[in-house]
C-alpha cells in the first residue's frame, strides 16, 4: 500500500476494500492516520460494543439477521482499538 502512495498519492484512493484478511490495529491505524477512508470486512468472532457498551462477539450482536436485513448501529464503536462506523448487511 505505501508503494503505491508513493507513486499515486493519497489524493487518488476513493475508498479502500479490504477483506477479512487485512486485519488489526495497526493496518486500521495506519489507514486513518493517512486519511483514507476504508471498508473492512471482519471476522464473526471479532468483539464489538453493544448498547450497554459490554463486549460481545459481532455474530451474536447481529445474529438475530435475516437475508436481506442490515443494521447500522449509531456513532463510532471500538473495533481493533480504532473508533469506527460499522454496519452488518
Amino acid at each position: 500500500m505505501e508503494r503505491f502512495l508513493a507513486v499515486l498519492g493519497v489524493g487518488r484512493v476513493a475508498v479502500l476494500l479490504a477483506d477479512r484478511e487485512f486485519v488489526g490495529e495497526t493496518g486500521l491505524r495506519w489507514l486513518q492516520a493517512q486519511r483514507i477512508s476504508f471498508h473492512q470486512r471482519i471476522t464473526c468472532d471479532t468483539l464489538v460494543p453493544n448498547h450497554w457498551n459490554r463486549m460481545m462477539r459481532i455474530d451474536a450482536l447481529l445474529g438475530s439477521l435475516k437475508p436481506g436485513q442490515t443494521h447500522l448501529p449509531p456513532g463510532r464503536r471500538p473495533v481493533w482499538g480504532c473508533f469506527v462506523h460499522f454496519s452488518a448487511a
